[in-house]
């Protein structure tokens, strides 16, 4: 990627994701990264030499996979890094179990509305305290949180989402989204997530009002909002 910094430095920049959807978006958003450094591939499994890195970096990708598979794509990343070399998380990072706990739930229900059966059996949103031990079971060291992130949420953004994975039927299908489709989507986007909001508020009404204090949760008329943790959290592979 070129492109410098200050001191004049210019890194060379990979990208990788599980998704092809990603990858399809950062080829037509970062055309400057080559092409033969957009990989879709596992971040468990990549396709890298031992001490490749100086620098990985995932953002919003640990969650993605078991608790188990977190550790070994820990070890992954300190495969693939140079001695000394840096990791960087951002993720979200839950500080008390129970709090963890509501928040998995709510996002479980998001993903069974959407129809995404593997997201919900296989998410885990880990505490801050597990993964700091995953790191340390990884073999970082100097692992610390670097960073807190403010990580608003709130239910009715989620709209395209819960019918993402229609969306891509359709396109398989027809080749294409039509007018109708996009109005229809939108329809039962919305339906959906009225759905989701009804099931939050229902199961909210049970949760204690020290956890929603720690959530930061609002109800509104047809949404609700929370602030869960997220930290941007390093490690270093020894030298």
């Amino acid at each position: 990627w070129e492109t410098s910094n200050a001191k004049g430095f210019v890194p060379e920049i990979y990208a990788l994701d599980e998704s092809p959807v990603q990858i399809a978006r950062a080829n037509a958003d970062f055309p400057q990264i080559p092409a033969d450094h957009r990989v879709n591939a596992d971040m468990r499994r990549t396709p890298y030499d031992d001490g490749m890195f100086d620098t990985v970096v995932i953002k919003m990708g640990l969650h993605e996979v078991p608790k188990p598979d977190q550790v070994d794509i820990l070890r992954e990343v300190r495969r693939i890094l140079k001695p000394g070399g840096k990791f960087v998380t951002w993720d979200l990072s839950f500080h008390d179990a129970e709090v963890q706990k509501v928040f998995q739930d709510l996002i479980r229900k998001k993903d069974e509305i959407a129809g995404f059966d593997s997201l919900v059996a296989n998410r885990y949103f880990a505490r801050q305290d597990e993964i700091l031990e995953a790191l340390n079971q990884a073999g970082f060291e100097n692992t610390a949180v670097a960073h807190e992130v403010d990580a608003r949420l709130t239910m009715r953004v989620r709209e395209s989402e819960l019918v993402s994975r229609l969306r891509l039927e359709i396109e398989e299908q027809k080749g294409a989204i039509s007018d109708e489709d996009e109005l229809s989507l939108a329809v039962l986007g919305k339906q959906r997530c009225t759905e989701l909001v009804n099931f939050a508020k229902q199961y909210m009404a049970n949760v204690s009002g020290h956890i929603k204090t720690q959530m930061h949760y609002e109800e509104t008329e047809d949404d609700i909002k929370l602030i869960p943790n997220k930290e941007i959290i390093v490690g270093y592979k020894p030298q």
